[in-house]
């Protein structure tokens, strides 16, 4: 059915991929636009039968290209009507390489030509060449996939962080609001209470005979200042039994404040455990050295002034027993794999490799019997407490090994499933009370043989003191009269005179910090005060900025005649602990915010039955009057009953193959007994898996398309579009 000449250059001018078929399927007339789209010329095609001009590709025998093509032509002779054909692979003839073909997808649109009587004389054969928006599509569902497994590894690290506050062998906790409201509580937290629910609630409402016994000013202090605050040695009275007898306790505390992501403090973070063996423990020492030192005192008489002297001296410089930060590691596995190791525990080995190492391997020198705690822990689950345990360690591997005394808990970690997966050892390095304690054994061992020896050792010590980098001092006195303060203690503020001043006199900005009215309870009660890691600013004598750094230190009291005669001063500089620890929290706050602020609708679903164990913000604004969280998605989402996405979920779950869709029409209801809408969506779940590589569930960054339209128009709509799913889902 040749034309006329003007209208077959017509016909090879127009904008689109035109083809002009015989009944015969001969190619009678092709546009320019086609030819360019096909890498073919007019000479080539102009009288060739359809299918020799454009062959399969043997390559992709799937894509049935010819029998498609054929199909639809076919149909159009017989029925004389037009035929939409969907998304076609139907690769072309590569005219540079022989044999070769170039990929091509098309959406062809077959129409017929009918003469004078209604019959058909020939199609007209069009497509669109539609490769390159594929191309794009593909590209644009790799960079999801890569943002999906970002958003995995957050909420992995997320839950790696809550599972080692969890288990910790300490009382943890954090509070929401100026009113305290508890937001998270670890198992140890609840065990004195442990049928009280928290969560939810304000902290007065809970535990009001705590906060009647005066800890809620430090909540407040803290929460309007935002800065951190320890205090030591709390005495507290709590019905632990529930007889209305209560018990005395004594417990170290630690609040820091909360920040959201602008810095403002929104809550509080209470880390705190029982030191009441220690103290008592200490107490009942300090009684035993003073009946020693009454009884040394009658059996000397002839050295009465030299022994009264060393008393008085060794009074001054009583040991004290401070709370040392904890080293916290962690450790994986039956052979106990070093996954976490706490940085004072590296810089006791500075020179020693210990991540990723099994702990026989990393620390060879200590014996078997101090290796089976953890494997005992490992196998049994049960926590083992070890007090004042000496480990001999080559600190610098140059062959000698050095004592360290550690109070350690060794407590089981678990996984999600409750199976056991490694060992969390908590320790708190003694060595200083240890040998303290060695020391004024000794001291004392040797008060009785000779005192004269003491008054000479007393002399000894004092130089030390001089040069030690701990700061020193010994008040005299109810106003606290400074009587001695060592070269470390001086540098703390070497532009003031404060020998033989008061502590007012020298340093009145101790007044409204505080320390004043510390200095003058323990004078009064006798009782020691242990200040753990408080800030202090140094102000540079040469001009230099001032300087925040902290300090763990105590005020004890010393007696002459058994009564109180001043307070000495031992403090240690702990910034570097501090800083650290500031460094973990805020990232720990980082990592929380990212998941919760992210814009894109997140969802986790756990376990076979699907159940919504996560939701944030954005996905609980597409069903805004729905509860979807703690819920199986039919519960949730009853009106997918019937439909093939629940067998499709279930799919991810117990394949493990992702689920992409592309606007997908589903009738839900936006709010419970709300009316069904038809709306779109465009998603991906993926599978998530356990530390074992077992399937629990599957998450989903789905996207909601706000397009809503009767069921005839969506189908009109998904056949213009070629809308079709992935080979991967099967209904």
């Amino acid at each position: 059915m040749p034309g006329s000449p003007d209208l077959l250059a017509v016909f090879d001018a127009l904008p689109g991929a035109y083809l002009l078929l015989s009944p015969a399927l001969r190619i009678e007339a092709v546009s320019d636009a086609y030819l360019a789209a096909t890498l073919t010329t007019r000479s080539q095609l102009i009288g060739q039968y359809m299918f020799e001009a454009f062959p399969d590709n043997p390559a992709t025998p799937e894509a049935r290209s010819v029998a498609n093509l054929s199909a639809s032509l076919q149909q159009v002779l017989k029925s004389g009507q037009p035929h939409q054909m969907a998304l076609q692979h139907y690769d072309v003839p590569d005219p540079t390489t022989p044999g070769a073909f170039v990929a091509r997808y098309w959406e062809p649109l077959n129409s017929p030509v009918l003469d004078a009587q209604g019959m058909v004389s020939g199609i007209i054969h069009h497509v669109v060449n539609v490769t390159d928006r594929l191309s794009t599509e593909a590209q644009l569902r790799e960079s999801q996939a890569r943002e999906q497994q970002a958003w995995a590894e957050v909420d992995a690290q997320r839950r790696h962080l809550q599972q080692i506050l969890r288990h910790l062998p300490a009382q943890v906790a954090t509070y929401q609001g100026p009113d305290y409201v508890y937001d998270f509580v670890n198992t140890r937290y609840t065990q004195p209470f442990p049928t009280r629910r928290y969560l939810g609630r304000p902290f007065r409402e809970v535990l009001p005979e705590v906060a009647e016994q005066g800890l809620e000013a430090a909540f407040d202090h803290v929460y309007r200042t935002g800065e951190p605050y320890h205090i030591p040695e709390q005495e507290l009275w709590l019905d632990l039994a529930g007889t209305g007898q209560p018990e005395q306790l004594y417990l170290n505390f630690f609040l820091h404040p909360l920040r959201d992501a602008e810095g403002h403090i929104y809550g509080l973070l209470d880390f705190s455990y029982d030191i009441t063996a220690q103290v008592l423990a200490r107490r009942q020492v300090q009684q035993l050295n003073q009946e020693l030192e009454t009884r040394v005192q009658q059996r000397t008489r002839e050295a009465e002034t030299a022994r009264a002297e060393a008393e008085e001296q060794r009074n001054r410089l009583l040991r004290l027993f401070g709370q040392a930060p904890a080293q916290i590691n962690l450790f994986q596995g039956p052979n106990h794999i070093w996954t976490l190791v706490h940085p004072r525990t590296q810089e006791m080995l500075p020179n020693r490799k210990l991540l990723g190492l099994p702990r026989r391997q990393a620390l060879p020198e200590l014996p078997e019997e101090q290796q089976e705690p953890f494997d005992r822990v490992y196998r049994t689950g049960h926590p083992v407490h070890v007090f004042e345990t000496v480990r001999r360690l080559d600190r610098f591997e140059d062959g000698e090994l050095h004592d360290e005394y550690f109070d350690v808990t060794f407590q089981p970690k678990f996984d999600a499933a409750g199976q056991i997966e490694g060992v969390m050892s908590f320790a708190v390095n003694v060595t200083e009370r240890v040998r303290a304690r060695k020391q004024a054994e000794a001291l004392q061992a040797e008060m009785l043989a000779a005192a004269q020896r003491q008054a000479q050792e007393r002399e000894a010590l004092f130089h030390i003191l001089a040069d030690t980098p701990a700061a020193v001092a010994l008040l005299r006195g109810p106003q606290h009269q400074f009587e001695y303060v060592n070269t470390a203690y001086q540098q703390l503020f070497p532009e003031r005179q404060l020998t033989g001043r008061s502590v007012a006199e020298a340093l009145p900005e101790t007044r409204a910090a505080g320390f004043l009215t510390q200095l003058d309870r323990v004078y009064r009660t006798g009782e020691t005060f242990f200040g753990q890691e408080l800030p202090m600013r140094l102000e540079p004598a040469d001009g230099r900025p001032a300087q925040q750094v902290y300090y763990t230190f105590t005020y004890q009291a010393y007696r002459e005649n058994d009564q109180v005669a001043g307070i000495s001063i031992f403090a240690f500089d702990v910034t570097e602990q501090v800083q650290a620890r500031e460094q973990r929290e805020a990232e720990r706050q980082q990592l929380y915010h990212l998941f919760m602020e992210a814009p894109a609708p997140i969802v986790i679903l756990d376990g076979p039955d699907l159940v919504y164990q996560l939701v944030n913000p954005a996905y609980q604004r597409v069903f805004p009057g729905r509860t979807l969280l703690g819920k199986p998605v039919l519960e949730a989402l009853p009106e997918l009953l019937g439909t093939p996405i629940l067998d499709q979920l279930r799919g991810v779950y117990t394949t493990g193959t992702t689920l992409v869709a592309q606007e997908m029409p589903l009738l839900l209801a936006r709010h419970d007994n709300g009316p069904l809408e038809e709306l779109f969506f465009t998603f991906t779940y993926q599978a998530r898996r356990n530390t074992q590589g077992h399937w629990t569930g599957c998450w989903s960054l789905p996207t909601k398309s706000p397009t809503r339209c009767r069921p005839g128009a969506w189908w009109r709509r998904a056949a213009s579009r070629r809308w079709r799913w992935p080979r991967s889902l099967a209904w």
